[in-house]
């Protein structure tokens, strides 16, 4: 339970910092909503692709148990490139009420997943949760290319 609490925490932490602070470092670098896209789709892409081909590969080898609930637990596997492009690009187009009713709502989802993971592993078993990972690998390959050309896209046309 510290681990969920700890690692909930931290994302909306991380979360709430990189909204409030990042449009500030994007625009001191350089760097546009269109880059951040394709540089955080191609992170993506490549995450999906490892954990199709090789699955595990990503997986810490050595875990600090007093600070698992931050990396890897809440940075990066809860708040990844998928949750600060998606961050982003809602503030962009919304402002700041319904990406964090969203954020709020994923990170919800999150906790309810963790509290319930041993119920769900008994009731789909370990094939299941193999299967389920490699349908949401090419689900996140597909999401990852759609933001590398909507990102490329975009760029063109400026």
């Amino acid at each position: 339970a510290t681990i969920i609490k700890q690692s909930i925490i931290t994302a909306l932490a991380v979360s709430i910092a990189f909204v409030t602070a990042g449009e500030i470092v994007f625009r001191q670098i350089g760097v546009t909503v269109d880059d951040f896209k394709i540089a955080g789709g191609l992170v993506l892409l490549i995450i999906a692709v490892l954990e199709i081909v090789h699955p595990g590969t990503l997986k810490e080898k050595r875990v600090d148990r007093t600070t698992i609930g931050v990396v890897p637990i809440a940075v990066p596997m809860i708040v990844g490139p998928a949750l600060l492009t998606t961050l982003i690009v809602l503030l962009e187009h919304y402002g700041i009420l319904i990406p964090f009713i969203g954020l709020v709502a994923n990170l919800g989802v999150v906790w309810i997943a963790f509290t319930k993971a041993s119920t769900i592993h008994r009731l789909i078993g370990k094939t299941g949760i193999l299967a389920i990972s490699k349908l949401m690998a090419i689900l996140l390959a597909s999401i990852a290319v759609m933001m590398i050309r909507i990102g490329i896209m975009n760029t063109i046309r400026q």
